[in-house]
């Protein structure tokens, strides 16, 4: 892409407040001004930021400006703060993530769907594009709501363009390991957008008990031979979430297809 059309993304008209919205992994997120506006403002860690040459981050970030769905957080621009080498990913501010959300209250069920529906559109959106973008990340925290409950997919800053997987080594996906599906975590691994998919039933998993479907290393054993494996699906080692569901919740079935393909093999 032409660096020049990178300039209109630039932010020099940058307040910082100093109030801290939250942190994780990959930055730390604090409240920003631009031209008397609120905003947020993920300032990345120096060991993502080295991952990149700055014409790929460059690229990138053009990229996710030119996405406009109405759940998918709206990525504004880039602030280089001063004496530093850090850059500042800008976005539209929301007041609170889906964690947040249900560590604090208990959602009607009604509007867990409604939530769950709108993640839905905005990976639909995403995955929709030629290539597809593969955000790599989705979880709960990187879920944000707006005051009326409405969500969007925010934090794009690990994913990638499908396409570019054919042409660059592919390292260990850098989300979540308890919502990853088993061959994404692979030394040398191999995935697509499916992958996505998989963390989006574990999504469901996570809104229907409020709990992070954590996978167990606990299975029901099984004759075989010594020293020999058995296939074991990833909805059964999140078995102990899924029995407290209701099994006449219509989610399941769904959840249970984003997870039915993936399999991991434990050692008797």
């Amino acid at each position: 892409m032409d660096r020049v059309k990178l300039q209109p993304l630039l932010l020099p008209d940058l307040e910082e407040t100093m109030n801290e919205l939250g942190r994780g992994a990959y930055g730390v997120v604090t409240e920003v001004i631009v031209s008397g506006t609120t905003c947020a403002a993920k300032k990345l860690h120096n060991i993502i930021v080295q991952d990149y040459t700055l014409s790929r981050f460059s690229d990138e970030v053009l990229l996710h400006s030119h996405q406009r769905h109405p759940n998918i957080v709206q990525l504004i621009g880039v602030y280089y703060p001063p004496r530093s080498q850090l850059p500042m990913l800008v976005m539209e501010y929301l007041p609170l993530s889906l964690t947040q959300c249900l560590e604090r209250e208990e959602l009607p069920l009604q509007m867990k769907y409604s939530i769950l529906l709108d993640v839905a559109k905005g990976l639909c959106y995403l995955h929709g594009k030629r290539p597809p973008i593969v955000h790599r990340d989705l979880t709960a925290n990187n879920v944000l709501l707006t005051s009326s409950y409405s969500a969007k997919i925010s934090d794009l800053g690990v994913s990638r363009l499908a396409d570019t997987f054919k042409k660059h080594h592919l390292t260990t996906v850098p989300g979540n390991a308890m919502v990853m599906s088993p061959e994404a975590l692979n030394h040398n691994p191999v995935y697509d957008h499916k992958l996505d998919v998989f963390s989006y039933g574990c999504l469901i998993l996570h809104v229907l008990t409020g709990q992070l479907p954590q996978p167990t290393d606990q299975f029901v054993p099984e004759r075989r031979r010594r020293g020999s494996f058995k296939r074991v699906s990833e909805w059964d080692r999140r078995s102990s979430y899924i029995e407290n569901i209701p099994k006449e919740n219509e989610l399941l079935p769904l959840a249970k297809q984003c997870l039915t393909d993936a399999i991991v093999l434990q050692k008797n």
